[in-house]
């Protein structure tokens, strides 16, 4: 059996290859990312604050780096059961 690789890279930048008039739909194809801890510094606030730290704890003082993604069960590369994408199959369950 040969396996082929059909991953996909989750891409905010992707809603720039979608045209003007299907951008509306992007929420299926295109990642929302939210980077969170900006202005930069604000990881190490949080660390500290979550861990009873000071940034002299931290290594070089910094804390981690944080976002949110935001995506569809439709986007990236699967394979649905019948149950996922039709009515039909829950009769046939």
């Amino acid at each position: 059996m040969n396996l082929i690789d059909l991953t996909r890279r989750l891409d905010a930048a992707d809603i720039e290859r979608i045209p003007e008039q299907a951008r509306q739909a992007a929420q299926v194809l295109v990642p929302e990312v939210l980077v969170r801890n900006e202005p930069a510094g604000q990881g190490a606030e949080n660390w500290c604050a979550a861990f009873g730290c000071t940034r002299d704890d931290l290594p070089d003082g910094e804390g981690a780096g944080d976002e949110i993604i935001k995506i569809c069960t439709h986007l990236g590369t699967h394979v649905d059961a019948p149950l996922h994408y039709s009515v039909q199959g829950l009769e046939r369950s």
